[in-house]
């Protein structure tokens, strides 16, 4: 998970229930699934890999640079209006779950395709096609699985006093596509053949099965503590000790 944008303060109040519950809809969907989550460990990390280097961009002026480690390392970007001990506890939580951030490709752990995998179901009339996908898409059966609107979750985030942004890193590649599927995405190159292993976002029932990946993980958060849009993640609460820990329960997760 990159880190993007830390505790932005608002001025506007709203109160919220203190015990986030599974949404109804959501029980259906996903009964046990998160209890069932596994992670693949990425290969060759350890506490003292050394972060890459990357060129600090000038960044708007409420916004400015922390670090999780000594010499200007492991960069994350914060609110600059936090007061000092609200960066202090904000910095703790976040070297304390230091794991669950990325900073390159091989600090990523992935989905265990036990937990889930993108399956394709073709029509049955269908009859192989030459790349692109979008002919595979054509003849694959479509998953109509209801993805939020942006404008309600912006509605949702409304009126609290704390926020904070995550983005995603390199997220869209990380759900393995069913063994048994994986032909289907095979297209011919100058070298021989080539199949997807990894689920690419061309495929037609992509964000349908990335969203109800990431809502399967935090169904029992989701609208009570954080909103989820697509590798896009908001943490939301009204006051700041609390934000900071649906924070430090999200990066746990």
């Amino acid at each position: 998970m990159l880190l993007s944008q830390l505790m932005m303060n608002r001025s506007h109040q709203t109160s919220m229930p203190n015990d986030p519950e599974p949404l109804s809809n959501q029980k259906d969907f996903f009964p046990t699934l998160h209890k069932d989550l596994k992670v693949v460990e990425p290969k060759n990390q350890s506490e003292e890999d050394e972060p890459p280097e990357i060129e600090l961009k000038e960044l708007p002026p409420h916004l400015e640079y922390a670090f999780l480690g000594d010499n200007g390392k492991w960069q994350v970007i914060i609110a600059k209006d936090l007061s000092f001990n609200k960066k202090t506890a904000l910095i703790n939580v976040l070297k304390m779950r230091k794991n669950a951030i990325s900073w390159k490709l091989t600090d990523i752990k992935g989905i265990d395709p036990e937990f889930c995998s993108h399956k394709i179901l073709l029509e049955e009339d269908y009859s192989p096609k030459v790349q692109s996908q979008r002919r595979l898409n054509e003849a694959t059966r479509k998953d109509h699985f209801p993805l939020p609107f942006m404008d309600q979750i912006l509605e949702r985030l409304a009126g609290n006093k704390y926020y904070c942004f995550l983005d995603g890193f390199s997220g869209y590649f990380q759900i393995p596509i069913d063994p048994k599927d994986q032909e289907k995405t095979t297209f011919t190159y100058p070298y021989g053949t080539f199949a997807y292993k990894r689920m690419p976002f061309g495929l037609c029932n992509a964000p349908g099965t990335f969203q109800r990946c990431m809502m399967a993980i935090f169904h029992d958060m989701i609208e009570k503590t954080m909103k989820v849009f697509m590798d896009d993640f908001s943490v939301f609460r009204n006051s700041f000790s609390t934000c900071l820990t649906n924070l430090e329960n999200m990066l746990k997760r």
